[in-house]
């Protein structure tokens, strides 16, 4: 059966703005979570939250040099018996403003790193975002 962060995200993932949202779970210290990827990069993770119940939705970024402050990362917690839908409202109305203005620039920062930076074998870097993109690892990711 999946967990309940997987079932949120996928019940939110076709509300979401934009189309072609995923879901793709992942475990960290034995809590199985979920993302909400969309196809331009953007990820919103979802995992339990520490008051039982409880689910948190916080942006990802890929791994970068720049300089990211608490208010560039929000998240939120929500009761997670209130459904796909409010998780879907809570990251649109919570997350997404300041993912869709800073997510942009982080990305940009990112690729020019990697171009001043090219990998030692000459071939371009894969990871599991766009263009090559690495995001933080996640402890098993499926």
């Amino acid at each position: 059966m999946p967990s309940i962060t997987h079932q949120l995200a996928a019940e939110a993932a076709p509300l979401m703005p934009g189309s072609g949202w995923t879901v793709h779970t992942y475990t960290v210290a034995r809590d199985e979570c979920a993302a909400l990827e969309h196809p331009d990069g953007r990820r919103i993770k979802i995992s339990p939250a520490r008051r039982a119940g409880y689910v948190q939705a916080r942006v990802a970024y890929p791994d970068t040099s720049y300089h990211l402050t608490d208010a560039d990362s929000p998240s939120t917690e929500m009761r997670a018996d209130r459904g796909g839908r409010a998780l879907e409202e809570a990251v649109r109305t919570k997350l997404l403003p300041v993912y869709d203005e800073i997510y942009p620039t982080v990305l940009a920062a990112h690729e020019e790193a990697r171009a001043s930076h090219p990998s030692p074998s000459g071939r371009s870097r894969s990871g599991n975002g766009p263009s090559g993109t690495s995001w933080p690892s996640d402890a098993a990711s499926s």
